[in-house]
């Protein structure tokens, strides 16, 4: 059986500068569409409710007001996803950039386009650097039969967001209920008719609705999607245990496709939701990471540090 390592190692040159200069581009891009995305929900949401209070207060406006606001955040909503994915696009694109990189890769020459240096450089020159170094860990995965360091870094990225979607999206459904809660005891104590109810409660609420239910959805979607793949990781992790040599850089590219489009098509955890679970999640990487290190080193695949020989 022949063995070999990735050269350069993943966990020295994911901290060059020109890898770093990726993460910080990849992750000021990401950051500036959850920033947008989540300004609009929180804004369809607070014109939502300033509708219907206006509605409660003035009785002439109950009839038009609504259906109004209804037709303005409709056209807002198509219009700000049509930007937002361009710019997450742009976003996976570089990630792909540096994962390709890093795990020697050819890229795949359709599924996305090749970033532009500016694009690249612009968002790098926006972004900070910090946290970003030793991206992929333990650092002793690097010592591992390839494609065996490969296939840890793919299980990190992939188990990291399946419990913050679904943590994400029991949240979204909470807020939802509770707000269509308070706006039919609007209805209720005000004694709205059904053409009240219609136009100063469902018609502002609609859009609100729509987006919220559809991002709790999508949370779920993708949450359920990359537990799928990681399972599927997980199936060749174990034969390439048994046998480095039996799985070949196209099983690792192949998975390394699916992993893009879900960046592609991932639904957005904000700042806020991910720092405050931020500690929890790299510690459980990490610990997860290192059993699998571990793992691999109790079976013999791994080859000394070429600075040792």
């Amino acid at each position: 059986m022949t063995v070999r390592r990735t050269d350069p190692p993943i966990t020295e040159q994911q901290n060059t500068d020109a890898f770093l200069r990726l993460l910080a581009a990849q992750r000021r891009l990401y950051a500036n569409v959850k920033a947008s995305h989540n300004r609009r929900l929180v804004a369809l949401a607070v014109i939502a409710a300033v509708t219907i209070v206006i509605s409660a207060f003035v009785p002439s406006a109950r009839n038009y007001v609504g259906g109004i606001v209804a037709i303005g955040m409709g056209l807002w909503a198509v219009l700000g996803e049509v930007v937002e994915k361009r710019k997450n696009g742009l976003a996976a694109s570089i990630q792909e950039e540096f994962d390709t990189g890093l795990f020697r890769f050819d890229r795949h020459p359709y599924l996305a386009t090749r970033p532009s240096d500016w694009d690249i450089t612009e968002a790098a020159n926006r972004g900070s650097r910090e946290g970003l170094p030793n991206w992929y860990q333990p650092r002793s995965l690097s010592d591992l039969v390839r494609p065996l360091d490969v296939l840890v870094c793919q299980r990190a990225n992939l188990g990291y967001g399946v419990s913050l979607h679904r943590a994400y999206a029991r949240f979204l459904t909470l807020a939802l209920s509770v707000g269509l809660l308070l706006a039919v005891a609007v209805g209720v104590v005000f004694q709205y008719t059904l053409l009240n109810w219609l136009l100063a409660i469902v018609a502002p609420l609609s859009a609100t609705v729509a987006a919220l239910v559809k991002e709790a959805v999508q949370h779920r979607e993708s949450a359920t999607n990359k537990a799928a793949l990681q399972a599927k990781v997980a199936d060749t992790w174990r034969r390439a245990l048994d046998d480095p040599s039996s799985v070949a850089d196209a099983d690792c590219r192949a998975a390394q496709d699916r992993i893009l489009q879900l960046r592609q098509t991932n639904a957005r955890v904000p700042d806020w939701f991910y720092n405050r679970r931020w500690d929890e999640n790299e510690a459980t990487m990490l610990a997860t990471s290192t059993h699998l290190v571990e793992e691999a080193r109790a079976r013999g695949h791994v080859l000394p540090d070429p600075s040792d020989t």
